[in-house]
């Protein structure tokens, strides 16, 4: 890769091999928790070490925010303006195999310390 400089990482200048990475999907509360964690990762982080970010994500975060200050702004919009570097966004459809569903429906995850979740809570 070339001669090392002094003080310079013997990494520098070879292509990361690392991103932050994000799930983001439910209501609309999800997405203002990933907003501010963006914010703050941006401010205390990735200004220092500029990882990707890559948000897999529902597809209900691509719609236009309905009532939002601009017109035609998607939830990925807002996420892009807090975002000190490079992020990227991937539709995933969110789904349980069958099997799973079915276990889940009838057997929650009870006895947890912060109450009663469905399959898909948040901790």
């Amino acid at each position: 890769a070339g001669v090392v400089c002094a003080g310079e990482s013997e990494r520098a200048g070879k292509p990361l091999k690392a991103a932050v990475v994000y799930l983001l999907y439910g209501s609309e509360k999800y997405f203002e928790m990933l907003r501010e964690a963006i914010r703050w990762l941006s401010f205390s982080f990735l200004e220092q070490f500029p990882y990707p970010i890559v948000v897999f994500h529902s597809a209900n975060f691509a719609r236009v925010v309905p009532g939002g200050e601009e017109e035609g702004v998607t939830y990925l919009d807002l996420l892009r303006e807090v975002a000190s570097g490079e992020i990227r966004f991937v539709e995933i459809e969110i789904d349980y195999r069958e099997e799973h569903r079915a276990r889940f429906a009838e057997d929650v995850p009870t006895g947890l310390p912060c109450g009663n979740y469905s399959i898909n809570y948040m901790h």
